[in-house]
């Protein structure tokens, strides 16, 4: 039966059924021992019990007979945790206990995210957060993990939660251009993912509390889905796993079926005003829904991947107007997303939607705003670790604190550099510079410092302080990688971590491929037509690195150069010029191949864009902050968010 078995079209429930199946119930069948075998009769009711723990999400209930080796469906890691695990959320997958220990409520921006009043679309560079506070604020995982202590907006809503790689996945070749029924298509795709995260959801509600699912959804969703020839139930069948496992199937033979060979309800389903009807009936189907506001999580929905032409379909489906519910839609950046729909509607910032970027909120956090939220990060992160030594899992007891104001790093920047021989100073950002700055006497460490490396990029940040601990953990070669560390870490060990880690993600970024090739193409043909001897420097991503190194350059020559004076009361000091940002001074129009750089900076986060901007004869300009993480690597102080 096993060897029958298709993973590919099964729900996830249905997957853990077969993985506990094969791993228990085979056991069980292929007892030797007479005394141990099981009744025909015995052996269903484990089938029964086995499914129910499933979907309770791996717990054993009270009335299960069998005697089962331990749930391995979701294994831990193989080895013990420790800082660094988990760093993307996707890779927690039914860990329920990880998901309740890593989560942290006290997002940025949180309150206008979740805004039930207004669509969002919600960028951030990646590795900010933006999935895990989908996926930790989805039904399903409330249901499964519990309500969020700590989150004022906890019951205030369900969400069900989509990712856009999913549907762009099915649709790998979408045309430029697509005729009415690639919309069609598309739509009906879009609606049946949503329609197979509320049904996951109605499946861990019985799981959890064996609440019977209703008859109104079950006929709804027979209708919806399954063929008049097909309705037949073996008797005992679980009619709600059924349809999912039909739906799946559906979803997986979509691309290459033909509209009218799809499933019965493929006419409604391809409307957009289907949505908001079914969301208007949801809570008859779906008591558990109430009389709370639906939101709709649609996470990873950046171009490329979700291409122009889905995304203007997609918009016109997830941001039209309704009261039954409100899209949340997670991008990398406000050049990832097309703000307009494939009827021709320009989509506006503040009236069809609200653009919150993550990264533009961690940089106008105040300074103790920012350890809160970096400190309940990392108390949970290193209270697993058992390197740690117990009892203080602070990042001040880790990292200790210079206690240096941003000025006086700044001025022993300067001093440091003067005091170098020429040789030993850092023109600007290359591989030849970096034993040279290995030699600095100004040392990046402590929490404070590490607090002002954050750009909201808080993957990256974790990867920095796993770095610090490895370091630290096999500096004392003596002991084993379990083996409590020495606390706080050695200064030179966290700065040589600190520049180290911004040279390697500076690096990585010369693989990067423009957003638009075609677009780059025809913009650098029409630059060589002007001058034949343009060229980029390198390849695509080697250009993008060296815009960061032409900023490097200037900024560090503005630090070592004459500083400024500012008046406090009767006293006059002299402050360094802590260059931090690019700020435009006049018109702001580009197109081309600098518009398509200007968008990949800022895509790839190598630039942090300030939406707020400044007035420029009228208009508002946006600012480009440089990326915090390179602050140490580029051997420049750690400026305040308002230095220019």
């Amino acid at each position: 039966m096993l060897k029958h078995f298709d993973r590919t079209t099964s729900s996830a429930t249905d997957k853990q059924i077969q993985e506990a199946i094969r791993q228990e119930f085979t056991k069980l069948l292929r007892e030797p021992a007479m005394a141990e075998r099981r009744t025909p009769l015995e052996l269903l009711h484990d089938l029964s019990a086995m499914k129910r723990r499933v979907q309770a999400g791996g717990q054993q209930p009270a009335e299960l007979s069998m005697t089962a080796e331990p749930d391995t469906s979701h294994p831990a890691p193989p080895e013990p945790p420790n800082v660094g695990s988990f760093q993307v959320s996707e890779m927690i997958g039914e860990r329920w206990e990880w998901w309740r220990r890593l989560f942290v409520p006290t997002v940025p921006a949180r309150s206008k995210i979740l805004r039930l009043d207004i669509p969002t679309v919600v960028t951030g560079p990646r590795g900010c957060g933006k999935t895990m506070l989908f996926r930790r604020l989805s039904e399903r995982l409330i249901v499964e993990c519990g309500e969020v202590i700590g989150l004022p907006t906890s019951g205030r809503f369900v969400a069900f939660y989509v990712n856009a790689n999913d549907i762009a996945d099915a649709f790998a070749h979408f045309p430029e251009q697509p005729a009415a029924d690639d919309e069609a298509r598309l739509t009906c795709y879009a609606n049946l993912c949503i329609l197979a995260d509320l049904l996951a959801v109605q499946s861990a509600h019985m799981g959890q509390s064996a609440n019977r699912t209703t008859d109104a959804l079950l006929v709804h969703v027979q209708r919806w889905l399954v063929p008049d020839a097909d309705t037949t139930l073996i008797e005992g069948e679980d009619r709600l796993e059924r349809y999912r496992t039909i739906l799946e199937e559906i979803k997986w033979k979509f691309p290459s079926r033909v509209n009218n060979d799809l499933f019965p309800g493929y006419a409604d389903l391809s409307q957009h005003r289907w949505l908001p009807h079914f969301l208007q009936q949801a809570p008859q189907f779906c008591p558990w829904i109430g009389g709370r506001p639906v939101l709709l999580f649609i996470d990873d929905y950046s171009t490329p991947r979700v291409a122009p032409s889905m995304q203007r379909v997609l918009n016109r489906l997830f941001l039209q107007r309704s009261p039954h519910f409100l899209a949340k839609l997670a991008t990398e950046a406000w050049s990832t997303f097309i703000p307009e729909d494939s009827s021709g509607k320009n989509l506006e910032d503040g009236d069809d939607y609200q653009l919150v970027d993550l990264g533009e909120e961690s940089l106008f956090l105040g300074e103790s705003e920012r350890l809160v939220f970096l400190n309940d990060v990392f108390s949970r992160r290193l209270e697993a670790d058992r390197r740690i030594p117990r009892g203080d899992f602070s990042l001040r007891a880790l990292l200790g604190r210079t206690s240096l104001s941003k000025t006086e790093f700044a001025r022993r920047l300067r001093e440091s550099s003067h005091s170098q021989s020429p040789g030993q100073q850092p023109a600007g950002v290359s591989g030849s510079q970096r034993r040279g700055r290995s030699r600095a006497r100004v040392l990046y460490w402590g929490e404070d410092v590490f607090s002002s490396l954050w750009s909201g990029d808080t993957r990256t940040m974790i990867q920095l302080i796993t770095d610090v601990v490895d370091q630290a953990s096999e500096a004392a070669q003596h002991t084993p990688m379990t083996s409590p560390i020495t606390l706080p870490v050695n200064e030179a060990s966290q700065d040589r971590v600190f520049r180290n880690r911004g040279g390697e993600w500076l690096s990585s970024h010369e693989r990067n491929a423009p957003t638009q090739p075609n677009r780059v193409q025809e913009g650098l043909a029409y630059l060589q037509e002007l001058d034949p001897k343009y060229q980029l420097c390198g390849e695509y991503g080697d250009h993008l690195k060296a815009v960061v190194e032409a900023f490097v350059a200037a900024a560090r020559k503005l630090l070592l150069g004459p500083t400024y004076s500012i008046l406090e009361g009767k006293t006059r000091r002299e402050v360094p010029r802590m260059a931090f940002r690019l700020e435009i001074v006049d018109e702001f129009r580009i197109d081309g191949l600098p518009r398509e750089i200007y968008r990949d900076l800022i895509r790839y986060g190598l630039f942090i864009r300030d939406n707020r901007g400044k007035s420029v004869r009228g208009t508002f300009v946006p600012r480009l902050y440089f990326r915090r993480l390179l602050l140490p690597y580029s051997a420049l102080a750690l400026s305040h968010s308002c230095s220019g």
